[in-house]
């Protein structure tokens, strides 16, 4: 038996971790006494990977600290961008019983945009390797 969470399910879900990540975030890791996270990439090679900073850097992005967030890992903004397109995409769909959202998601990308992806994932890296 293969247990599956419903359409509705899923969207109460991922609207719940986006809000309860955006709410930790803008109360800062002082809050619950520092922040600490594990890398496994780091841990075994010693140096970052792309999302080495994403934490920190949404943390930042909530407190309204832009250049620094920007700074520490610039992957922020899409994440950011990502989440805040995703919160009214899900309480649409919750409202309209409908599964838009998670259908766009299964859909393949189009080449050129997996592309752009690719190389901006590229840049990011080089940049956390710079700060290194």
């Amino acid at each position: 038996m293969t247990w599956r969470l419903t359409p509705r399910a899923q969207a109460l879900l991922v609207l719940a971790a986006i809000c309860l990540g955006g709410v930790l975030a803008w109360l800062g890791p002082g809050m619950w006494g520092g922040l600490r996270t594990v890398c496994p990439f780091r841990a075994l090679t010693g140096l970052p990977c792309p999302g080495c900073g994403m934490t920190g850097a949404m943390v930042l992005l909530c407190q309204g600290q832009l250049g620094a967030a920007v700074g520490m890992n610039p992957f922020c903004l899409l994440l950011a961008s990502a989440a805040l397109a995703a919160l009214p995409w899900l309480a649409w769909d919750l409202i309209q019983k409908r599964n838009s959202f998670f259908e766009f998601l299964g859909r393949p990308w189009p080449k050129p945009l997996q592309g752009v992806l690719y190389l901006s994932l590229a840049a990011n890296w080089a940049w956390n390797l710079y700060k290194f």
